[in-house]
């Protein structure tokens, strides 16, 4: 047998490992449908539309007002807090705001900040979290105006100074 024989002879035990490689070790390639004759199992379909939906709490406290709006909101398959604003429409609702998401773990609730910037009139992507069902999310509308921004920015005298 000369080496270019031996050569063909591997490479084509090799196309057939990888060939036959997939089928024998479970993958599924192929999708289940009709056009193959296969079909899908009915537990799947009915598992699905028997779930209950996941659900994020939302909380708006209007200034002015001292019951607050409570609301539950069905999930999206991936949702952020600038994606429910937007969805609720709380951010043409409010121009500026306080938000903070409140995450169940285990016993307590974790209380995650939330930065919104007025000016562009969206969340910091820094801390634009992903929603999980079961989170709380509280949004504070904010009455300040562009006045206390100027205010807050003069440096104050009777603070105490600052060492470096």
């Amino acid at each position: 047998m000369t080496t270019r024989n031996c050569w063909l002879t591997y490479a084509g035990a090799a196309a057939l490992l990888l060939l036959l490689i997939p089928v024998g070790s479970g993958c599924t390639a192929l999708q289940a449908d009709s056009s193959l004759g296969l079909q899908t199992s009915g537990l799947m379909e009915g598992a699905a539309e028997e779930a209950p939906a996941a659900t994020i709490s939302l909380e708006v406290r209007p200034a002015g007002r001292r019951e607050p709006e409570m609301q539950q909101i069905p999930m999206h398959s991936l949702m952020h807090v600038q994606d429910l604003l937007e969805h609720t429409r709380l951010n043409r609702r409010f121009r500026r705001m306080g938000l903070h998401v409140m995450r169940p773990t285990g016993g307590d609730m974790v209380r995650m900040k939330v930065r919104f910037s007025h000016e562009t009139g969206r969340v910091d992507p820094l801390f634009d979290y992903a929603l999980r069902p079961g989170d709380h999310v509280v949004v504070i509308e904010d009455t300040s105006t562009v006045l206390d921004d100027m205010l807050d920015s003069l440096p104050n005298p009777l603070a105490p100074a600052r060492r470096m």
